[in-house]
């Protein structure tokens, strides 16, 4: 028979493993937003628009589009996260064909290991391996044949 001290110690140890597991709940991260955060830091501190094209502006979309992903992780809508992806990588490969994003000399300690982890020297080239490699993280979560094709056309790939 349990006495009135090892119910208190029970019932605390209890209320203690529910904070603890709750506590855990609230700070994890959702999958796939370290791909997320290294493609930011490669857009933020590793590249830059060319002057004469609405820098601002197209940096806002960009970044707009990564926030979108972050978004469609947090309320598990992966089709919609790994589309956001896909206009996030087509956009730099457009701006990459048309010579209006480069890479920023010498870049930040954090961005030159961010690259070196993708086996990328150039940051413009890094940032779409980076946009890839979260792309990639957001397809492993993804059962085959549940997002619906899109329709539209993906911009061209850079000339090598």
């Amino acid at each position: 028979m349990l006495t009135t001290n090892h119910k208190k110690t029970a019932v605390g140890a209890f209320l203690c493993s529910i904070l603890i597991a709750v506590s855990g709940l609230a700070n994890a991260q959702p999958v796939c937003m370290s791909e997320i955060d290294a493609t930011r830091i490669v857009l933020t501190d590793g590249v830059d628009i060319v002057a004469n094209h609405n820098q601002a502006q197209t940096r806002a979309s960009l970044n707009s589009k990564l926030d979108d992903a972050d978004t469609k992780l947090g309320d598990d809508k992966f089709c919609d996260a790994r589309r956001k992806i896909e206009q996030f990588r087509d956009k730099v490969w457009s701006l990459q064909n048309e010579s209006k994003i480069e890479a920023v000399s010498p870049g930040t300690d954090e961005v030159i290991a961010i690259c070196k982890g993708l086996n990328q020297i150039d940051f413009v080239n890094c940032l779409i391996g980076a946009a890839e490699e979260a792309w990639a993280c957001i397809d492993n979560e993804i059962s085959p044949n549940t997002c619906p094709v899109t329709r539209g056309k993906p911009a061209k790939k850079p000339k090598s």
